[in-house]
């Protein structure tokens, strides 16, 4: 005989983050990439809200929104929106 094995499903209480959480942890990792936003969660989606002109300038390149779409699902969002001129 082999080895005993674990049969069946392992319980956990780890719950997704809140939203709120998560976008706190995708500011960070927006900032870490000299991204300047508030980000204003609703559910899976997080909405960007540029905080200066480089970072809207910054946002205007293809590759730069794309990797802020990586960073965004990478934190748990679905979908990421730049929000322009909100003010």
């Amino acid at each position: 005989m082999g080895e005993p094995r674990l049969a069946g499903r392992v319980a956990t209480d780890a719950k997704p983050a809140a939203p709120e959480a998560r976008a706190g942890t995708l500011g960070a990792a927006l900032a870490h990439v000299g991204l300047s936003c508030r980000i204003d969660p609703q559910g899976t989606a997080a909405f960007l809200h540029p905080a200066d002109e480089l970072t809207i300038v910054r946002l205007g390149d293809q590759a730069m929104r794309r990797d802020v779409l990586a960073l965004g699902r990478a934190h748990g969002f679905t979908h990421v929106a730049v929000v322009v001129g909100d003010g």
